[in-house]
């Protein structure tokens, strides 16, 4: 893990062990980052806010199951610590600039009515089973943000409509798509894709 220490300058990083948490906090480091193996992340986190963290960034993906992700996230609030999920493409420039079109779009009277997210990453062979974790946590994360980012679509519900495998007959790219829609609380709709892939020429 690594313990962050603000300053006006810059941030002072460390790398640390769980065992280092107590004294790193009286020596004025105010975060930690979480990247500890899946089946270890729980547990580490809550070391950390026992230790007395209170702005802790988990990586993906958190916990090895949802319920346990989400008995995490009550264990912190309830200690008045703040854990927020990693994702890469949270980091990304141009994702904030998406976001930000996206709400003045919004707020000058436009509805977000369908949303396509396509992401291929040629640096990895493809893979059947691991894509839809490995790499789709990332796109629905993104897509997510781009829901909420039309303010009053915060979606009610998420439904996936089909799983389709696709690829040329030398094994070149695969691609999985999901479908689905979003409806929020005012009744509004958004029908959107998901599609990711792998390329491996």
């Amino acid at each position: 893990m690594v313990c962050v220490k603000n300053k006006t300058d810059h941030p002072s990083l460390r790398n640390a062990s769980i065992d280092e948490l107590p004294s790193l906090l009286k020596e004025g480091f105010s975060s930690v980052v979480i990247a500890s193996p899946d089946t270890l992340l729980v547990e580490h986190t809550k070391l950390a806010v026992d230790a007395g963290f209170t702005n802790i960034l988990l990586e993906k993906p958190g916990a090895v199951s949802s319920s346990e992700l989400t008995l995490l996230q009550r264990y912190a609030v309830a200690k008045g610590a703040s854990v927020k999920m990693d994702y890469q493409r949270g980091m990304d420039d141009k994702i904030h600039e998406m976001l930000s079109t996206v709400s003045a779009r919004v707020s000058e009277g436009y509805s977000l009515d369908y949303v396509s997210i396509f992401s291929c990453d040629a640096r990895q062979p493809p893979q059947d089973s691991p894509q839809a974790l490995n790499q789709g946590c990332h796109d629905y994360a993104l897509l997510l943000n781009v829901l909420e980012s039309a303010g009053d679509l915060n979606p009610v519900s998420l439904g996936t409509e089909g799983i389709n495998w696709q690829g040329n007959a030398n094994n070149d790219t695969q691609l999985l798509v999901t479908t689905g829609s979003s409806q929020a609380k005012n009744g509004n709709k958004c029908l959107w894709e998901v599609k990711f892939g792998r390329v491996s020429s």
